[in-house]
């Protein structure tokens, strides 16, 4: 018969959590209750997670914070450039290493009858120098004339990382004519303009649409650069209005009574030209916050040329370019981990616009 000092000493014994588990264990109704009190913590959290993940248009579990070494090294394994760096690397170390062996080997044995034994030691050094020799040699052309495709291998991971929704196309864009709605590009017959590296996705409930454009003058001479941005944020005017820095040229439209006019606002008439139809919507659209928008966004640098359109539940925004967004290729002078910096960072001009319109 146990007594019962020995189970006391064996209860002391026991850690909290186990303490408490067969105190639970023992009390099936106190038992049921923490269940249910841990299944609705559980619950709770998910729905604030779902609600920031909604809020930020991100999923929790990814965004900036995901983007750490070991997704950069998934990233960079997929692309192959580095393995085959370290390929190269190892086998430079292993030739010093077979040069040395073979020689030490006929230094060990250079007289007697064990200097067949050295000599057959360093041939046979030699010959796994030689075939390594080869193969490094192949390895090392392939990394010279290696090229993989910036935008499938780098943006279009990082873009599924951090936005819900997130996607990129190379080749997408918007359409010739989905450029001209946006009013922001003059539609004489004179003037066409194409698109590339396309990115779309979700950030605080905002959907958004990003694109490379190019200007092209009478089918031949290549004009302005630059890239846009298409935010569907409702706007309370009925027609078109369109501010342009004073940089930027002016928009020539073929049918629309677009003409130039004062806000009656010194600071913001002195960054920006404005366009509208309709003088007396323009004055109940501006406010304070309004301007303010304006001024914050032409504080961030964005170019030489910037062009902001706001119409029909569509915020449109282009700033000029001297290149396109993103390299065509990655190759060996490239460092993935640098690359995704850059990548993140130009993401992070479609957060600071979304901020600043919201």
């Amino acid at each position: 018969m146990v007594s019962n000092e020995s189970i006391k000493i064996h209860t002391d014994n026991l850690t909290d959590a186990e303490r408490i588990r067969r105190t639970l264990s023992e009390d099936p109704e106190v038992f049921e209750a923490s269940e249910r009190e841990k299944a609705a913590s559980e619950a709770e959290q998910a729905r604030i997670m779902a609600e920031e993940a909604e809020m930020t248009g991100r999923n929790p579990q990814y965004g900036y914070r995901a983007l750490n070494r070991r997704y950069i090294k998934k990233i960079d394994k997929g692309i192959g450039i580095t393995k085959i760096k370290n390929q190269i690397r190892s086998i430079n170390a292993l030739l010093v290493f077979l040069v040395v062996a073979g020689a030490y080997a006929i230094y060990l044995n250079h007289t007697g009858a064990m200097l067949s034994y050295g000599v057959i030691v360093a041939a046979s050094a030699m010959l796994i120098l030689a075939g390594f020799l080869s193969y490094r040699i192949r390895q090392q052309v392939k990394l010279e004339s290696m090229k993989v495709e910036y935008g499938q291998h780098l943006v279009k991971p990082v873009v599924e990382k951090l936005y819900r929704e997130g996607k990129f196309s190379h080749n997408g864009g918007l359409t010739e004519l989905e450029l001209l709605n946006t009013n922001l590009f003059s539609d004489s017959y004179e003037y066409e303009y194409t698109t590339c590296n396309e990115i779309t996705g979700v950030y605080k409930r905002v959907q958004f649409e990003s694109t490379d454009v190019t200007e092209i003058k009478n089918k031949t001479n290549k004009g302005m650069m630059g890239r846009v941005f298409q935010f569907t944020i409702p706007t309370r005017n009925t027609y078109p209005i369109i501010f342009t820095n004073p940089q930027a040229p002016a928009i020539e439209r073929r049918f629309e009574q677009l003409h130039l006019v004062k806000t009656g606002r010194t600071e913001l008439d002195k960054r920006f030209k404005t366009y509208c139809f309709d003088e007396e919507e323009l004055k109940r659209l501006m406010s304070s916050s309004f301007e303010y928008k304006l001024l914050s966004i032409s504080k961030l640098g964005l170019g030489r040329v910037v062009k902001m359109s706001f119409y029909n539940d569509r915020i449109c925004v282009y700033y000029s370019t001297d290149k396109p967004t993103f390299e065509e290729y990655l190759t060996k002078k490239h460092k993935t981990e640098k690359e995704v910096e850059n990548v993140v960072k130009t993401f992070s001009i479609i957060d600071k616009l979304i901020d600043i319109l919201q």
